[in-house]
C-alpha cells in the first residue's frame, strides 16, 4: 500500500494457529529503506515469523511505501483589523481593502 507520511498505519496485532501445537511463537521486525531522492518518503517493511514447536515457520509481510504528496501552504501571522461599522478586513501591503 501507498500512504502519506501522516497516514502510516499502526502495527498490527498478528496470531498464528497450529493443527498440533497451541503455543505459536511470533517475531516482529521492521525495517525502514529511505528513498534516494526523496527524503520524506521511505519504505517500511514489516515481517512476522510464526513458528510451531517443530519448527514449522510460515512468514507474512506488509510492505507500506510512505510518500508526501501533500502541497506546501502559506502560514501568514497577519494583523486583522476591525471596522466598527463593518466586518472583519485584512490587511493587504499595509492597507485595509473593502
Amino acid at each position: 500500500m501507498t500512504v502519506e507520511c501522516d497516514a502510516v498505519p499502526v502495527v498490527p496485532i498478528l496470531t498464528a494457529t497450529d493443527n498440533c501445537d497451541v503455543n505459536v511463537t511470533i517475531t516482529y521486525n521492521q525495517v525502514t529503506t529511505l528513498a534516494r531522492l526523496r527524503p520524506d518518503s521511505y519504505v517500511l517493511t514489516r515481517t512476522w515469523v510464526a513458528i510451531d514447536n517443530c519448527d514449522n515457520a510460515t512468514t507474512h509481510v506488509q510492505k507500506i511505501t510512505v510518500v508526501d504528496t501533500t502541497l506546501l501552504y502559506w502560514l501568514c501571522a497577519c494583523r486583522w483589523t476591525a471596522d466598527c461599522g463593518g466586518s472583519n478586513v485584512p490587511p493587504v501591503n499595509g492597507n485595509r481593502y473593502r
